[in-house]
């Protein structure tokens, strides 16, 4: 249920002519039932530390004689931004007040308290929730701080939604810097294991007889079977991974163990962590990667393995623990480029065959999938299946045809093109070529999409994009942590981008050296808007401040008073970077103080000049 403290407690603020902005917190208030009085008041601290701001909750309020449960939908109803915060119940009261909050489309934030066992009913409905992310904490200390910042980052989102003017956007700003800190991962030394994974009791939890695992273990990684990862952030240890190779040849590798402590998630660390594994699983040529995730797990982990393209491969019970069952996460890595032409077969094979199902042909570029077993294991096809369609041209028409076929024969539809749709989805999933590229990284997808090359001064580089032979610098909140980011620029030059289009970064102003490109990204999205829009959609991705956003901003043409946002991830940092030299070989005329449009054919020369495997795909 929804604490308000008094707002004569402090100088009235006001952001849009009105009072400061309301905070509804809420949570269970019963402490025979759970005891969360001590995260109910960190909230509030939070909420009050900042400017604009001030909290609301039911125990502080004053005297009314309106029923309880009236008074506490009123406030959702005044409400502008909504936080739950859930340990291991959750009551009608709260539920209801989350579905009021629903119902009036307020900004949701909800936070789950890191528990042993979290009631059923309560598992139950966050599963049921697909309409919000949740964020883990481990106590009110820890909560206080994420509050705080997922405040402010909601805050920086509904720039225009809550009316906010530029010196109250200014405040927002200012009250979320905070002092620079050391954040890097390494590889760790055999001797290492035992004092780095000493600092993560969790770990100890996980695995029956930990001593012996990790004993086990060391020995793997003096073999060179397999290798330890640890993540530093400022003095602390914040995550840990652990990967073994599973067959002679090191073409299988098991992420044994991938953990984030509590009070360091949501920062980043595990999508850079994750990201890192499967990136030097590419360069080792592995060509599958997989992990089992336990069931109290599951939650934590499945959206950001599911982000970076692991499907689910089955599960085993038994496997660590009595009573324990695993889900089991696998991942294909491809070498090479696919041939647009050859779409139907790969999506076939790799898509289909491979993960069990089979396969009945209609068409050449069309075909019905189902799977061998039943819901009880029994064999034969199972009861479901689903109509796979590709396209490589006319993709809408493709897509509306293909829905109406699956519709008349009563199945699910799968829809595969190069290129996306440009019309609405109207049933089905559809894939794009970015889609496959992710599900198969470190796979390149062949199509006519221009790339671009983007100049970045080293130092926005350094706190932008990751590197992998150097700690970052940043403060908690920093950019750097994330693997997706936004990267802001004049309008120019965008044109003929799409979805999954290549950005090559150009380092430029290096402090010694010179200038080169030092990594490639792949475009999720772009926007072309007013700063204050920009920052609205985007968050806190890429910036903070308005005035950075402002530098980029055209005062002529049609785009006069706007700036562009290059939404990216994926990005790979190259371990030999091109000098000026090696890309004016390529491209002709180029001219490093601006960006540059490039040609297909441009993209994969400069590719292979990197190093990566671009070459048709090998059918093995």
């Amino acid at each position: 249920m929804g604490i308000e403290s008094d707002p004569q407690s402090r100088p009235r603020r006001t952001s849009h002519g009105e009072d400061r902005l309301l905070v509804f917190i809420s949570s269970v208030m019963n402490r025979d039932i759970d005891d969360l009085q001590a995260e109910r008041e960190a909230c509030v601290r939070a909420i009050e530390s900042m400017p604009l701001i001030r909290p609301w909750a039911f125990e502080h309020g004053s005297a009314s004689p309106e029923a309880p449960t009236e008074r506490y939908l009123r406030k959702v109803d005044a409400c502008d931004i909504f936080v739950a915060v859930l340990g291991t119940q959750i009551t009608d009261a709260v539920r209801r007040e989350y579905e009021r909050a629903v119902l009036r489309d307020k900004p949701r934030l909800v936070f789950l308290k890191n528990v042993d066992r979290a009631s059923r009913y309560l598992q139950d409905w966050v599963r049921s929730r697909q309409d919000v992310s949740y964020a883990y904490f481990q106590d009110a200390q820890d909560l206080e701080i994420k509050v705080r910042n997922a405040v402010s980052d909601e805050l920086i989102r509904g720039y225009r939604n809550f009316n906010l003017r530029d010196q109250d956007y200014a405040a927002i700003a200012t009250s979320i810097r905070s002092q620079p800190v050391t954040f890097l991962v390494r590889t760790i030394e055999p001797f290492e294991l035992l004092e780095v994974t000493a600092t993560f009791p969790q770990l100890q939890a996980l695995y029956p007889e930990f001593e012996a695992w990790a004993g086990r273990k060391r020995g793997d990684i003096t073999r060179g079977v397999a290798e330890a990862l640890v993540a530093t952030y400022g003095d602390d240890t914040a995550g840990f991974a652990l990967t073994t190779n599973k067959d002679s040849a090191g073409k299988v590798r098991k992420i044994s163990t991938l953990y984030i402590k509590p009070q360091f998630q949501n920062l980043g660390i595990g999508p850079r962590l994750l990201f890192g594994l499967i990136d030097k699983a590419a360069r080792d040529q592995v060509e599958k990667l997989y992990i089992t995730v336990s069931e109290e797990r599951r939650q934590q982990l499945e959206g950001l393995l599911h982000q970076y393209g692991f499907f689910v491969e089955g599960n085993s019970g038994r496997r660590y623990r009595h009573g324990s069952w695993e889900w089991i996460w696998s991942k294909r890595l491809l070498h090479g480029c696919l041939e647009a032409r050859r779409l139907s077969a790969f999506v076939r094979r790799y898509l289909f065959e491979e993960r069990g199902f089979s396969i009945r042909p209609l068409t050449p570029d069309a075909f019905v999938a189902r799977y061998r077993y039943g819901m009880l294991g029994e064999p034969g096809d199972g009861q479901d299946g689903v109509l796979v369609a590709t396209a490589s041209k006319d993709t809408d028409r493709e897509y509306l045809s293909a829905l109406h076929a699956a519709k008349e024969a009563g199945l699910g539809l799968v829809f595969v093109s190069v290129d996306g749709l440009t019309v609405d989805l109207l049933g089905g999933t559809c894939l794009d070529a970015l889609d496959l590229e992710t599900r198969f990284f470190p796979l390149f997808v062949e199509r006519g999409v221009e790339g671009l090359i983007v100049p970045i001064r080293e130092g926005y580089a350094n706190a932008l994009i990751p590197s992998a032979d150097k700690p970052s610098f940043l403060a908690p909140t920093r950019v750097q942590l994330r693997t997706e980011n936004v990267y802001y620029r004049y309008p120019t030059v965008f044109a003929g981008l799409k979805r999954g289009s290549p950005l090559f970064f150009y380092e430029t102003r290096r402090k010694s050296g010179s200038s080169r490109i030092i990594g490639e990204a792949k475009l999720l999205d772009y926007a072309v808007d007013q700063p204050e829009d920009l920052l609205a959609r985007y968050g806190n991705l890429g910036v903070y401040t308005l005035e950075d956003v402002r530098r980029c901003v055209t005062d002529r043409g049609d785009n006069s008073g706007k700036a562009l946002a290059l939404r990216f991830d994926w990005y790979r940092e190259l371990r030999q970077p091109l000098p000026r030299s090696q890309i004016e070989s390529v491209v002709s005329g180029f001219d490093p103080t601006t960006a540059r449009r490039i040609q297909p054919v441009q993209v994969l020369e400069l590719r292979r000049l990197a190093g990566w495997s671009v070459d048709a795909l090998s059918w093995r």
